[in-house]
């Protein structure tokens, strides 16, 4: 896969997002539900694995689902059309908010300069303005979804009275059968529109604060804040399950806002007097969770990873250790015992990395997550920084595990440099947390320019996902808006006098738009601008950047082995030969040049690799995102999904590959040159090189010519001039059979140039298709490992996911005082309107459809009649589970139910059957 391609955009490449989003959430094994549906077993494990949130699932269903996805029965879930609704609710509270003053909470936006201490203060809250005027949406946008409800359903956009006809009216027109018959959810959905005022009509005002109402306790504000999604649904970084029932904690806030500063005070109730719920955190370990990346710093962990890694070769490596060492010499077998010293040898690798690497990364990290912040951890974690880095270079120890004893030769001192440089650096960087941390909180009240430098980087990198996710939905939103604005179907039908029919044709005609996106240009020139973050909310895990970073390190290094080995190895040779010019026939200048050049080939090659990884995940990302690379209904993407503990193998490889590139680059051109440059050889490599320049020129010629024939006698599949082809066709099948053999050559070359250049680039697959395995041995799985940590990422860390991630957790604290089954209605309504292309991945009861009542089922017209409903697919699969019950025996109740669903059925059709037969006699 090429890193620069182009993109689709516009709507149809959100619907693939949406897809995609669907395809990361679900948790279902071992393939997709293509109908985008989220179950209460999907959530649980999100909230689990991203937050550690301890939930289950029958708390899901009745509380999250209960009210987001319409009921908290075991087959609710939530469907694509239910999950945009979701996404969209900060969008409509800023346009309630900013347009009807739907709430009372104070808008940034209404601040002057006399309001703020300091310029700094001043300048800041006119970043925070900016960034939050671009993300809104056109203020009108509620008036004009309005309007396109009341023409589609009424036939003209003039308000009408609240009324349960009305209502009805509405749901029968875009298809929601199952909801006309509920009077309990109508009369909740006038009530929250009229605001309990007798005679309201439905105008742009009621249909705002029907969209918004229930919804309150999302603050607008804190998109802007440089803040946490799990803080500011909580106020503090702590479990809200404490001895202190329902109490929270303030400490890690270094400016809370003023409208939480009561929480504190009055324990378990909120300022308004609701009561707050108890979430629990469970344990996750989160300073080494390098899947949610939740820990404090992640410059932290990528310096970590790098002291371990040069650590381990200064002190830790088989050559500073003697365990397990055998003399082979005095064995009875050589062979045997070089087999059982090299089996010791890798079990002591083994043993050195899982125990001290395992203690001197855990217990560095200790400290550095962002949910827990005592110092006492900290101090623990400085302590392993001490013993692993600057103590071994102080104190002079040899143990068969690990030899700290000195010898500067010139490829060591550089090792216990750089491990003591780090380990300092590291240091540094825990001094600095303890610090924050035993500065009081009320010290920061007024110094918030200091309190920003203190701030967490992650609260830093998870505030510019917020702003990516409130900048990707209202993009969503304009895109919907110019395909309701797209002209040319005025006139194709009487579907055009709704704007559900004439969004539909518009949409299949607009089709998709093209932007070149990827590349290493675009990708680094967008992440000096920032855009990459706050625009496509691109999250950078630590491992990758601790890979890339330990790859730089690896170049570094060949570079330094392949100067040694030049100036150190080779040249010694000749000068101890006093008075001999051409030792063994080599001459000086021949070994060196050679060596020298392919130690700068190698080195160029290594560092393209580490380049060029960053812009290539970026792309990899942005294809599935767009829908240039499947999702939801590929074949190979629930492959992806499994296994996901392998994603371990990366970090190495990524070092590793690199490396061993280098030094294949180095080796090969050095050989090359040296055979092309010594006398003894060069007269054969000259024959060769002539015969490969000459083969390049035949073809040169030869391609040249066909060229202009090809032209003259082909049209794609077919030929213009039928004889003449077969002529020339002829002549070309007679010539390749000698040319072949060259072009097998070039071949040849051509693929071990390829092979050598791709040892490294672990993040595209080398062998294509069937090529790759060879019975149940997959040759290039790495491709598929770095896939796997890209999409784990994803699934952790999509914008949208971080704000799905916020409505479940503000669902789990408010319950039912937010997001009501009546509101979320209202907001579907919302969408069916605004892009009406999303009703085919709604999700009800097939049972329920009745076409008859359906506005857009009236006329002949394709655009007109309503999407297929279907049913779940995970309520599918049950079904198709008890029709197996007749073949599997494993439930006679079950058989029973099935039989009696299917009776009723076929005895409603009966009914229909009869009822037509009537009335046909009666015409008759």
């Amino acid at each position: 896969m090429g890193i620069t391609f182009e993109r689709p955009i516009g709507a149809s490449a959100d619907v693939a997002e949406l897809e995609f989003i669907a395809a990361l959430h679900q948790t279902c094994q071992p393939k997709l539900r293509r109908d985008g549906s989220i179950t209460a077993t999907d959530v649980m494990h999100f909230l689990s694995s991203r937050y550690g949130i301890r939930v289950t699932e029958q708390e899901v269903r009745e509380t999250i689902l209960k009210g987001l996805a319409g009921g908290d029965c075991e087959d609710d879930c939530i469907d694509l059309t239910e999950m945009l609704a979701i996404l969209m609710i900060p969008e409509i509270v800023k346009v309630a908010d900013d347009k009807y003053n739907a709430s009372s909470r104070v808008n940034i936006t209404e601040r002057v300069r006399e309001d703020f201490e300091s310029k700094w203060e001043y300048e800041d809250h006119i970043r925070r303005v900016k960034l939050a005027n671009e993300r809104k949406p056109d203020s009108g946008i509620i008036e004009r979804v309005l309007n396109m409800i009341l023409n589609d359903a009424t036939g003209d956009a003039t308000p009408k009275p609240l009324t349960k006809e009305l209502i009805k009216t509405i749901f029968a027109a875009y298809g929601e059968n199952e909801l006309v018959d509920d009077d309990d959810l109508i009369n909740d959905m006038i009530l929250a529109a009229s605001g309990g005022k007798e005679d309201a009509v439905l105008d742009h005002v009621a249909f705002a604060r029907a969209l918004s109402g229930d919804v309150q306790q999302y603050d607008i504000n804190s998109e802007t804040e440089v803040t946490t999604n799990y803080f500011d649904v909580f106020r503090t970084f702590y479990s809200t399950k404490s001895k202190k029932k329902g109490r929270f904690s303030l400490r890690s806030n270094p400016n809370p806002a003023a409208l939480f500063r009561d929480e504190e005070e009055s324990g378990h109730t909120m300022p308004n007097g609701e009561n707050v719920r108890e979430v629990e955190r469970e344990f996750t370990a989160a300073s080494i969770d390098y899947t949610a990346d939740t820990y404090r710093s992640k410059m932290f962990v990528i310096i970590l990873w790098m002291t371990a890694v040069v650590t381990y070769f200064a002190y830790v490596s088989p050559s500073q250790g003697t365990f397990g060492r055998l003399d082979c010499e005095v064995a009875k077998s050589e062979f045997a015992c070089k087999i059982g010293s090299s089996v010791i040898g890798w079990l002591v690798i083994l043993a050195q990395l899982s125990v001290l690497g395992f203690i001197f990364i855990f217990c560095g990290s200790l400290g550095n997550s962002i949910y827990y912040t005592s110092r006492i951890w900290i101090v623990i974690g400085m302590v392993a920084i001490i013993f692993g880095t600057i103590v071994p270079f102080t104190q002079q120890v040899k143990t068969p595990f690990f030899n700290t004893t000195k010898v500067y030769t010139q490829d060591n001192w550089l090792r216990y440099f750089l491990s003591l440089i780090l380990g300092s650096i590291l240091l540094c960087m825990q001094i600095f947390h303890f610090v924050r941390l035993s500065i009081p909180t009320k010290f920061f009240d007024k110094r918030k320019r200091l309190a920003r430098f203190f701030t967490p980087s992650l609260a830093v990198a998870e505030s510019k996902l917020k702003l990516a996710s409130g900048f990707k939905i209202n993009r969503m939103i304009k895109n919907a808006e110019e395909i309701h604005e797209a002209a040319g179907s005025e006139n194709v039908s009487k579907v055009a006098d709704t704007a559900y029919g004439k969004a539909l044709l518009n949409y299949a005609k607009v089709g998709e738009k093209h932007e070149t996106t990827g590349g290493i240009l675009w990708t680094w020139k967008r992440m000096i601008s920032g855009k990459l973050y706050i625009e496509e909310g691109i999250w950078f895990s630590s491992r990758l950047l601790a890979g890339n970073c330990t790859q730089v390190i690896a170049c570094l290094t060949f570079f330094f082995i392949g100067f040694q080995v030049t100036h150190y190895l080779i040249r010694p040779i000749y000068d101890v030969d006093v008075g001999v010019d051409v030792p063994y026939g080599v001459p000086e200048w021949v070994a060196v040049f050679s060596l020298s050049v392919g130690t700068i080939c190698g080195l160029w090659a290594g560092l393209s690799i580490a380049l060029i990884y960053i812009p290539s995940s970026v792309s990899t990302v942005l294809k599935y995102r767009s829908g240039e690379q499947a999702s939801l209904k590929s074949s190979q993407f629930p492959s992806l999904r499994i296994g996901l503990e392998s994603v371990s193998l990366l970090l190495g490889s990524l070092l590793w590959g690199v490396f061993i590139t280098c030094l294949v680059v180095w080796l090969i051109v050095s050989v090359i040159l040296f055979l092309l440059l010594w006398e003894v050889t060069r007269p054969f490599v000259v024959d060769i090189c002539a015969i490969i320049l000459g083969l390049m020129i035949t073809i040169g010629f030869k391609s040249t010519v066909i060229y202009f024939l090809r032209r003259s006698f082909y049209a794609a599949f077919y030929r213009k001039k039928p004889a003449h082809a077969n002529f020339m066709g002829l002549i070309l099948e007679c010539w390749y059979l000698g040319l072949t053999s060259g072009y097998m050559l070039l071949r040849t070359s051509e693929l071990l140039a390829a092979t050598a250049l791709s040892i490294g680039r672990i993040d595209r697959p080398f062998l294509a298709g069937e090529s790759a395995v060879v019975g149940p041995v997959h040759l290039d799985r790495y491709p598929q490992l770095f896939l796997k940590d890209l999409l784990s990422h994803e699934a952790h860390r999509h914008p949208y996911l971080e704000r799905m991630g916020v409505m479940y957790m503000l669902k789990l604290r408010h319950g039912e005082n937010f997001a009501k089954t009546c509101g979320s209605c209202w907001r579907l309504l919302f969408v069916f309107a605004l892009m009406p292309w999303m009703r085919k991945y709604r999700i009800i009861n097939e049972d329920d459809i009745d076409e008859s009542n359906f506005k857009f089922s009236s006329s002949k017209d394709w655009a007109r009649k309503p999407p297929p409903r279907r049913i779940s697919m995970h309520r599918r699969d049950r079904r198709l589970n008890e029709e197996d019950v007749f073949q599997e025996n494993e439930s006679t109740d079950e058989s029973i139910q099935t039989l009696k669903r299917q009776n009723k059925r076929m005895g409603e059709e009966l009914k229909k059957l009869r009822m037509e037969l009537d009335n046909m006699n009666n015409t008759a």
